[in-house]
C-alpha cells in the first residue's frame, strides 16, 4: 500500500492514481487552510475579516463552491504535522519558510508584502536614499515586526545597519506600528497594509520610507494537483475586475476609507467586533450562549448602541421591552444597564429556546434559526407556524419549512382558506429578514473572532 502526497486517502501501488485520488478539497467540500505564525494578509477589522490573503483565498474557495476551515498563528512545527498528516490542506507563511521546510511539497505565490518604516509625526521626514536611511537607523531602536525576520530583507538590514538596535515585535500586524505609542521605540518596521490600518488608527504615525524589496508569500499545498487548481485559478482571476477591486481595495483608497468610518464609530473596535466584547464574553460564560451570537443581536438590534430606546419602549444594547424584562425580574431602571441588558437577552433566547421544545436531532442552524425567529417575532406567531407545519405532515423544527409557512402567513388568501383559525401575520417578511442577517453576521463573527 502507498500513501499518496501525503494525503490521509491510501490506495493500491497497482491502481491508476487518476482514477482513484481526488484532491482534498473537493474529497469534503472545505479547504483547510493554516496561517502561519506571523504571517501577515490577514486581520480583523470591527469583527470582519480583511486581508489579501483572506480574500484571495475565499475567491478560490467561493469559485470550486468550497468552504474554508481556518487556523491562525500556527506554528511550523504544527504546519509540518498537518500537512503530512492531511489536517491541512493548505498553508500560508514567507517563501523563505516555505524554501526551509517544505522543499518538496508545492508552493505557489499569492502576495508580495512591502515593508515600510513608520514613525511618529513631526519627528521624521520621509526619505528615499540609502545613505537616508543608514543616517535615520543609526543609534535608533527599532521595533520590527515578526513577519519580517525570517526574511532577507531583514538579514541585510542586519548587516549594513551595525549601529541601529533592531528588537523583534512579539506580535505582527498593525500592533507593531501602534506600539510606537510607548516611548521606548523610536521607529517601527512592517507590512504596508498593517501600516495603512494603523495610521488611520493612530493620528501621530507616518510612513517614512518604503524598502524597494518585496517578501514573497506563498500558499503551500500538501497535494501537487490542488496546487495546479490553484495555479490556473489564480491565472484567470488576476485578468478580472474582482482581482482589480483587491488592488484597489489593499493598495489604494478602499482599506483606508474603511478604517477611517471605523475611526469615527464610538461602539467598533480594530481586532474585535465591538467595545462591548469583554461584556459580551462575560454574559457567555454564565449564560451559555455564544457571545458572537450575542454580538450579532446587538449589531441588528441597536449597531451596538447602549442608550437607545425604540418608539415602542425597547431598551438598549439588545432593544429588550420592559415587559420582557419583568419576566425575569429586572426593572426598567435596571434593563438601562449595558450588562443586565445583554443578561436579560440571553436568558430570554434560553427560554424561548426551552419553550419551543425541540426534538433532540434538530439541526444546530434550524434550532437557531427557529429561536431568532420567535425572539423577534414572538413566540405565539413562530408556535403557530410550526403548529401549522406539523398539521400538514412536515417538520416543524426545519426552519424551511416554518419560515415558508411564516410567508404564507402574511398572505389574506392563505389566512382566509384556513377559516380564520389562522392570524394573519404581516411582520413575516421583516423576521425573516431579522433571521438571515443575524445569521449571515454570526457567521461573519464565527470566521473573524475567537
Amino acid at each position: 500500500m502507498a500513501v499518496v502526497a501525503a494525503l490521509t486517502i491510501v490506495t493500491s501501488c497497482h491502481t491508476p492514481k487518476e482514477d482513484t485520488v481526488h484532491t482534498p478539497i473537493e474529497a469534503d467540500g472545505v479547504l483547510s487552510l493554516a496561517v502561519g505564525t506571523y504571517t501577515p494578509g490577514n486581520m480583523v477589522i470591527a469583527g470582519e475579516r480583511y486581508g489579501y490573503l483572506h480574500e484571495i483565498v475565499e475567491h478560490f474557495a467561493g469559485s470550486k463552491t468550497l468552504g474554508i476551515s481556518l487556523s491562525e498563528k500556527v506554528p511550523v512545527q504544527t504546519l509540518i504535522e498537518g500537512l503530512a498528516d492531511g489536517t491541512i490542506e493548505v498553508a500560508a507563511l514567507p517563501a523563505t519558510l516555505t524554501e526551509s521546510y517544505f522543499p518538496t511539497l508545492t508552493a505557489e505565490p499569492y502576495m508580495e508584502a512591502k515593508y515600510v518604516i513608520i514613525g511618529r509625526k513631526g519627528e521624521h521626514s520621509t526619505i528615499t536614499s540609502d545613505e537616508a536611511l543608514t543616517r535615520l537607523l543609526a543609534d535608533k531602536d527599532i521595533l520590527v515586526d515578526a513577519s519580517l525576520t525570517d526574511s532577507r530583507l531583514y538579514d541585510r538590514l542586519l548587516d549594513e545597519n551595525p549601529d541601529a538596535r533592531f528588537h523583534t515585535s512579539s506580535v505582527s500586524g498593525y500592533y507593531t506600528p501602534c506600539a510606537l505609542s510607548n516611548d521606548e521605540w523610536d521607529l517601527a518596521i512592517c507590512q504596508h497594509t498593517d501600516a495603512a490600518v494603523a495610521m488611520a488608527v493612530r493620528n501621530n504615525l507616518n510612513s517614512i520610507y518604503t524598502f524597494e524589496e518585496q517578501e514573497v508569500m506563498t500558499l503551500v499545498f500538501a497535494n501537487a494537483e490542488a496546487a495546479e487548481q490553484f495555479r490556473r485559478w489564480k491565472r484567470e482571476f488576476e485578468r478580472t475586475a474582482e482581482h482589480a477591486s483587491l488592488a484597489y481595495l489593499y493598495n489604494e483608497h478602499g482599506l483606508i476609507g474603511d478604517i477611517a468610518a471605523l475611526r469615527r464609530s464610538a461602539t467598533r473596535v480594530v481586532d474585535g467586533i465591538s467595545i462591548w466584547d469583554d461584556l459580551l464574553r462575560r454574559v457567555s460564560e454564565s449564560e451559555g450562549v455564544d457571545w458572537r451570537l450575542l454580538s450579532a443581536i446587538a449589531y441588528a438590534e441597536s449597531r451596538f448602541t447602549s442608550d437607545i430606546v425604540s418608539k415602542q419602549g425597547a431598551v438598549g444594547l439588545m432593544q429588550v421591552m420592559p415587559s420582557v424584562a419583568r419576566q425575569f425580574n429586572v426593572t426598567s431602571e435596571q434593563l438601562a444597564n449595558p450588562e443586565t441588558n445583554i443578561t436579560v437577552s440571553a436568558k430570554l433566547l434560553k427560554k424561548i429556546d426551552h419553550t419551543l421544545g425541540f426534538a433532540s436531532d434538530t439541526t444546530p442552524y434550524d434550532r437557531m434559526a427557529i429561536v431568532l425567529a420567535a425572539y423577534n417575532g414572538g413566540v405565539g406567531r413562530i408556535g403557530q407556524a410550526r403548529r401549522l407545519v406539523a398539521s400538514e405532515g412536515g417538520n416543524p423544527d426545519s426552519w424551511e419549512s416554518v419560515s415558508q409557512t411564516l410567508r404564507l402567513m402574511a398572505d389574506p388568501n392563505y389566512i382566509a382558506s384556513k377559516g380564520g383559525s389562522v392570524r394573519r401575520f404581516g411582520g413575516s417578511g421583516q423576521t425573516l429578514a431579522y433571521v438571515a442577517q443575524v445569521i449571515g453576521r454570526y457567521n461573519i463573527y464565527c470566521e473573524a473572532v475567537k
